[in-house]
C-alpha cells in the first residue's frame, strides 16, 4: 500500500508530538484543546493512511513504536521548518517589536515576571509579550515547534530536549523553608548534609526543582520516589510546611514574596545550593543574532530590579 501523506494536515503532527511527549492520550487531548475520542479517531486515521502502527496502547501506558518514533521526530522538524517560514513572514529579525512569545517555568514566573515587567516596558516599549508558564519540559518542547520564542527556565538545558542557544541571566540561591517551630528554625544557615530527605516535600517530578532538590541533597533514595511527598506549587509546600515538620527547598525570590508568620526561610550553605537561570532560544530563529545581544541586557536589568540573586558565570 502506498501511504497517503497528502491526507495528513498539520494538526495531526501536533497530536503525534502531544502523545509522544504526555505518553497518553486523555492528556494530549487536553494540551490540544480536542476531545480524547477526535484525537484517538484522527490517529487511527493517521496510522492507516501511513499503512503503519505509530503507538502501542494498553490499558496502563502508550509506546511509540520504533517507525512510529521517526514519525515524531520528522513532525517536530516539519513544524520547526514551518516556524520558520512564519517567522519570515512576520519579520522576525525585530523579535523585540511585536508579539514575543516567552515561556517561563512556574517556579519562577510569579516572583520574577511583576517587578520585571515595568522595567523591561521601558526598555523595549514596542514589544508585546505574550507569557506561558509551564514546566521546562513542555516549555522547550513549545520552543523547539515554534510555539514559543525563547524560554527563561534553569540552565544546564537536558540534552534530550533538543539543540537550542542560551545566556545564563543570573543565579538565584536555595533556602530551606521551616516550620516557624522547627528544631533548625534557629540557625541563620543551614548545611545541606544535616537535612533529612526522608522528611522533605517535593514538587512534581515534571519539576525541575526536584531534580536539583535531590542532586543537593545527594540523596539515595531517587530509585523509589513514593516515600517522597510530592505537591503541586510552592505555594502548597508551605501550606503543608506550616502543618508540619517536614521542610522544603525553594527559589531566592518565593521566599521574598511569600509573607508567612507560619514558615520561616534559611539559606542553604555550600557553592552548589543555588540554580542557574537563563534565557534560551532555537538557533535557527531568524532573530537570533537580536536574543543573543538582548540576553545580556536581559540579566542587566535583572540584576539590577533584584537585590539577592548573584551574577550568572559567562563562558
Amino acid at each position: 500500500m502506498t501511504p497517503e501523506v497528502s491526507t495528513l494536515t498539520l494538526r495531526d503532527l501536533e497530536y503525534v508530538i502531544a502523545i509522544a511527549e504526555h505518553k497518553n492520550f486523555r492528556l494530549a487531548a487536553k494540551s490540544c484543546a480536542v476531545s480524547q475520542p477526535a484525537l484517538s479517531a484522527q490517529i487511527k486515521k493517521m496510522e492507516a493512511a501511513l499503512d503503519i502502527q505509530i503507538f502501542e496502547r494498553t490499558n496502563r501506558e502508550v509506546l511509540v513504536t520504533t517507525v512510529g518514533q521517526q514519525i515524531v521526530e520528522q513532525s517536530r522538524v516539519i513544524l520547526e521548518e514551518l516556524e520558520v517560514l512564519g517567522s519570515i513572514a512576520r519579520g522576525a529579525d525585530k523579535p523585540l517589536e511585536g508579539v514575543f512569545r516567552l515561556g517561563i517555568v512556574s517556579t519562577l514566573s510569579s516572583y520574577l515576571l511583576p517587578p520585571l515587567l515595568t522595567p523591561f516596558g521601558k526598555e523595549y516599549p514596542k514589544a508585546e509579550l505574550v507569557l506561558r508558564e509551564a514546566v521546562l519540559s513542555e516549555l522547550l518542547e513549545d520552543l523547539r515547534i515554534g510555539k514559543l520564542d525563547a524560554v527563561i527556565g534553569p540552565l544546564p538545558i537536558p540534552r534530550a530536549s533538543g539543540k537550542f542557544e542560551s545566556c545564563p541571566l543570573f543565579c538565584e540561591p536555595l533556602s530551606v523553608a521551616l516550620r516557624h517551630s522547627h528544631s533548625l528554625a534557629k540557625r541563620k544557615k543551614i548545611a545541606p548534609k544535616i537535612l533529612d530527605p526522608d522528611n522533605i516535600i517535593l514538587l512534581d517530578e515534571k519539576h525541575s526543582l526536584t531534580q536539583i532538590t535531590l542532586e543537593l541533597l545527594e540523596s539515595t533514595q531517587t530509585e523509589n520516589p513514593a516515600q517522597y511527598t510530592f505537591t503541586t506549587s510552592i505555594e502548597s509546600m508551605c501550606s503543608m510546611i506550616a502543618s508540619s515538620y517536614r521542610f522544603g527547598v525553594v527559589p531566592f525570590l518565593s521566599t521574598m514574596a511569600l509573607k508567612r508568620k507560619d514558615v520561616v526561610f534559611r539559606p542553604l550553605t555550600g557553592g552548589s545550593s543555588r540554580r542557574e537561570i537563563g534565557f534560551i532560544w532555537r538557533p535557527r530563529y531568524r532573530g537570533a543574532q537580536t536574543l543573543k545581544k538582548f540576553g545580556p541586557k536581559l540579566s542587566e536589568i535583572i540584576l539590577r530590579t533584584f537585590t539577592g540573586v548573584q551574577s550568572p558565570k559567562r563562558g
